[in-house]
């Protein structure tokens, strides 16, 4: 009879292993080349402002053949914060799926995490992933309705046709984000209790946006009377494509005119061929079509409640200040 393999928490000096074996399995899937290594480690697992992950290998005779990972995060609605945790980074190696390693490795994890204290775990899983994630009976919120706006379709439809090469994209001096600027202006806003939104702790948007490994975030800042809002953004070469997507609101909540005007400067200025961002109620990011924006359904939501005192709350898109800063990947 075939031994199952043990499912437990990973050892630090498991690093090695647990790292190509994400590499093995999401590097032909990602849509950049960049490979995750000790930084990648350092900073996703071990240095995030809301503490150490919960990170769980399935192991095989000292083989690791699978690994999960709640992510932790801090929230803020109805005037308190409270633990969540995403799951992300999820692979088994392809000689141990249709074991049920992931639900496996998912329930133990899970289980650890309620212990912690964590009230609730959402996550973005793609369709294959999706039934895992429903089996556990997390709660489907659907589709993320985000706003897109093609600024150079011509440019854009070329690089598709033709595979014209990428360049690396640097961004201009006067987009550098600056964390500390950010930490003092979310300090200087009350959170809108209507809203789940992101905890902006001490050093959040060093940790997030600053050190993040394999990314570069750019910031717009906005100024309407006695009110200052950042726009947090990156942008993304995809083939010879520039590809805009607005990450994260921070500060007062401004005009709509104001915000959008200033994003599509920004891209123009940039070249880039078209901007996405998010639909949110709270920074009033809806309704876009009068400024040339198209409404798309990309990227499927959950939410698993792990208190049952925040269940209505928790699986509505209606409680969300959804951004994209709270997606792992972006």
């Amino acid at each position: 009879m075939k031994k199952e393999p043990v499912i437990r928490f990973a050892e630090n000096s498991e690093r090695n292993q647990v790292l190509d074996l994400l590499n093995s399995v999401f590097c032909s899937q990602q849509r950049t080349d960049y490979k995750r290594d000790d930084e990648y480690w350092n900073w996703k697992f071990r240095n995030s402002v809301f503490g150490s992950s919960i990170l769980i290998v399935a192991e095989d005779s000292g083989k690791i053949v699978g690994v999960d990972h709640l992510w932790p995060w801090g929230l803020c609605f109805e005037g308190g914060i409270f633990k969540a945790v995403q799951p992300c980074d999820t692979v088994v190696h392809q000689d141990y799926r249709g074991r049920g390693l992931f639900k496996k490795m998912r329930s133990f994890g899970l289980k650890e995490a309620k212990k912690k204290g964590f009230g609730m775990a959402f996550n973005f899983p793609n369709e294959n992933s999706l039934p895992g994630n429903l089996s556990l009976e997390a709660k489907y919120l659907g589709k993320i309705t985000w706003w897109v706006r093609i600024l150079r379709p011509l440019h854009l439809l070329a690089s598709k046709i033709f595979d014209l090469k990428a360049s690396e994209f640097i961004l201009p001096k006067e987009y550098q984000i600056d964390s500390e600027y950010l930490d003092n202006l979310s300090r200087s806003v009350e959170a809108n209790d209507r809203f789940i939104q992101i905890h902006r702790a001490s050093g959040f948007h060093q940790w997030r946006y600053s050190e993040h490994p394999t990314r570069k975030y750019g910031m717009i800042k906005i100024r309407e009377g006695d009110k200052e809002t950042a726009i947090i953004f990156t942008v993304v070469q995809n083939g010879a494509s520039l590809e805009m997507v607005c990450v994260d609101f921070v500060g007062s909540v401004c005009c709509q005119k104001k915000i959008i005007r200033s994003l599509i400067s920004a891209a123009k200025n940039m070249n880039a061929d078209f901007i996405a961002v998010m639909n949110n109620d709270l920074f009033k990011i809806n309704g876009l079509w009068k400024y040339k924006f198209m409404k798309k359904r990309l990227k499927n939501m959950v939410v698993l409640p792990l208190n049952s005192e925040w269940q209505e709350q928790f699986c509505s898109f209606d409680h969300w200040s959804m951004v994209a800063g709270l997606h792992d990947s972006i």
